[in-house]
């Protein structure tokens, strides 16, 4: 692979979901953002047990997620098992509060045998005992039987907490009298699982992404059910939501509340990539993706005039991790082909001449047509 000449264990332009990588390259070190503080502040106030917020916005590539998963990943390093993350994003295609409960408990999953080793510490092995600390009978009943119930009642259980439709014959051979069905319902019974997750961990963070997808109906539901839910927590409960705006308060505008903005104390902007401060972020990127072993300088393929220069030819809307990867990229398989070493500003200037149409999100640039 291209990759290799250059010493990389991996492929480090190629865009893929944050969550789906291991978590060694996930790095993040912009310390050319105005409001980078404001990140570290939430997670102190998270690690001391706090209840907060934090909002984060940017265009789209610009690394939110990215964020997201780095914080997921810092407070795993600073808490350790003593954390719950709860990740979801608001699907595109179908923006509904029900596919959004789905994704996170999912995501509780995780954390499911932790949370009800916990509670059969306090409510023992009947389930009147795991009744009174939940205080639902329906949950309860679903939740002992993961624990407590064959494999196929179990299964059962799996199917109600999802909000997937199952007959009330089964239901009931579980002890569930009711099914799933209504949003407000599942709401509560998602408060619930975050509640009961401070029975197992010092801290649980629930993480609502693309906040953009929601229609304004949906908006204006979920705004005041995240609302609702930091109010319904004392300690030990953090929100952090992120969207694709240019401004922050435009979230008010697709109805969320103003409630839920000014809850969301700690805000994060994140903007475009400069190429001064480029070469410092991209040696941080770079170093987690070397092979063993490597003493060069981390910008390597590039150097530094040459990222610069390539930055400075695009667009400044597109000047964002999710684009620069791309165009990286593509020089960095040039290079190789052309066996060059490294890729200086007059290689970046001869294949942005040669090859205009082969690159993406470059500016309108009279030298280049």
């Amino acid at each position: 692979m291209w990759f290799n000449r250059y010493s990389f264990e991996r492929d480090p332009y190629r865009v893929v979901n944050p969550f789906k990588i291991p978590e060694d390259l996930i790095q993040w070190d912009r310390d050319d953002l105005p409001q980078r503080d404001n990140f570290f502040r939430f997670i102190d106030d998270v690690v001391a047990g706090s209840r907060v917020g934090l909002k984060a916005y940017g265009a789209i590539g610009s690394g939110k997620t990215w964020l997201m998963r780095h914080l997921d990943k810092t407070l795993r390093e600073k808490l350790g098992r003593k954390v719950a993350v709860i990740y979801g994003a608001i699907p595109r295609l179908e923006p509904k509060f029900s596919i959004l409960y789905g994704i996170l408990v999912e995501s509780w999953n995780e954390y499911r045998e932790s949370v009800l080793e916990a509670i059969g510490e306090k409510g023992g092995r009947k389930l009147e005992g795991w009744e009174q600390i939940i205080e639902d009978r329906d949950l309860a009943a679903c939740l002992y039987g993961f624990h407590h119930k064959p494999r196929e009642e179990a299964g059962i259980c799996e199917q109600w907490l999802q909000g997937i439709k199952i007959g009330l014959s089964d239901l009931r051979s579980v002890g569930i009298r009711s099914p799933l069905d209504s949003d407000y319902r599942k709401y509560l019974i998602l408060r619930k699982l975050l509640d009961l997750s401070l029975l197992a961990f010092d801290s649980c963070i629930l993480i609502v992404d693309e906040l953009e997808n929601a229609p304004p109906s949906f908006a204006r539901a979920l705004g005041d059910a995240l609302r609702d839910m930091l109010d319904s927590f004392s300690e030990g409960f953090a929100l952090a939501c992120t969207y694709t705006a240019e401004v922050a308060d435009q979230m008010l505008d697709w109805g969320y509340g103003e409630w839920l903005f000014r809850r969301l104390e700690y805000e994060i902007k994140l903007e475009p990539i400069e190429p001064a401060p480029a070469p410092a972020i991209f040696r941080v990127h770079h170093a987690a993706y070397r092979k063993e072993g490597y003493e060069k300088d981390q910008l390597t393929p590039f150097t530094e005039e040459g990222l610069r220069r390539l930055i400075n030819y695009m667009e400044q809307r597109f000047k964002y991790p999710g684009y620069i990867f791309v165009n990286c990229q593509k020089l960095g398989q040039l290079a190789d082909e052309l066996s060059i070493d490294m890729i200086d500003e007059d290689f970046v200037e001869g294949q942005l001449h040669e090859r205009r149409t082969f690159f993406d999100y470059l500016a309108s640039n009279p030298r280049l047509m």
